[in-house]
């Protein structure tokens, strides 16, 4: 987590390598905590939503960073850059 100017960037590296592991059960496959790592997705997903985090995602082709968000019960990525 990077912070500045009361902004906050986030790099998560393989918990979001991609804008499409949004999805709470887009655990990576050689995950060896899947549950631990299922567990702090959800809560980190709520905290960045409520927060307004900058999230990066260093292996999407088409999306370098984003914003989390949420709509009808669903979460999708806002793009910035």
């Amino acid at each position: 987590m990077i912070e500045s100017g009361g902004r906050t960037a986030v790099f998560t590296a393989d918990m979001y390598p991609t804008s499409v592991h949004i999805p709470d059960p887009w655990v990576m496959g050689f995950d060896l905590y899947p549950v631990d790592t299922l567990s702090f997705k959800r809560a980190f997903a709520k905290e960045a939503i409520q927060r307004d985090y900058l999230v990066f995602f260093e292996h999407d082709p088409s999306m370098a960073a984003g914003y989390l968000r949420e709509k009808d019960g669903k979460r999708y990525v806002e793009r910035v850059i």
